[in-house]
């Protein structure tokens, strides 16, 4: 299934149930999150390896204030790989263009804050619970891409 069919099984799921399933909440993060490395190829035989998100998710149940705390520990993860790749990026500019970055870091912080506020799956579940999970998955997707930029533009 692509991310298309994934977010649309994703919304009927949480407006026919008015929840979300585990599953449906891995594929959406999935989707959002890249990997950072293929997995081993798997057999038949073997389930795929699960990242520690994974299995809380898996444990959530579906109920929202589970999917926050799983949330939250992601981000909290995500946010320390932001640093890291932030405070690496840092050690390597002169003065004057440590200044440049930390402009652009604020600028990002309100931008994604923005995005996720306007994104139209946030905002078609706006009021709701599921809006919360759906906002803190992209908050985790724009982690990501921050990340990788950094990375990508000062790192390599």
């Amino acid at each position: 299934m692509n991310v298309t069919g994934i977010i649309c099984s994703m919304k009927a799921n949480a407006s026919h149930n008015m929840g979300c399933s585990a599953w449906c909440v891995i594929f959406a993060a999935l989707a959002v999150v890249p990997l950072a490395v293929s997995p081993p190829e798997a057999s038949f035989d073997m389930p795929p390896p699960q990242s520690a998100f994974s299995r809380c998710i898996d444990k959530a149940g579906g109920i929202t204030s589970n999917l926050m705390d799983c949330n939250g520990l992601e981000q909290e993860r995500l946010d320390r790989l932001l640093d890291e790749a932030y405070r690496r990026a840092l050690e390597k500019l002169s003065p004057e263009r440590q200044k440049q970055l930390a402009i652009s870091q604020i600028k990002w912080l309100e931008k994604s804050d923005l995005v996720c506020q306007n994104d139209p799956d946030v905002k078609e579940f706006e009021g709701g619970s599921f809006a919360m999970v759906l906002y803190a998955t992209c908050i985790q997707g724009e982690t990501v891409s921050r990340t990788t930029e950094l990375e990508q533009k000062y790192l390599n």
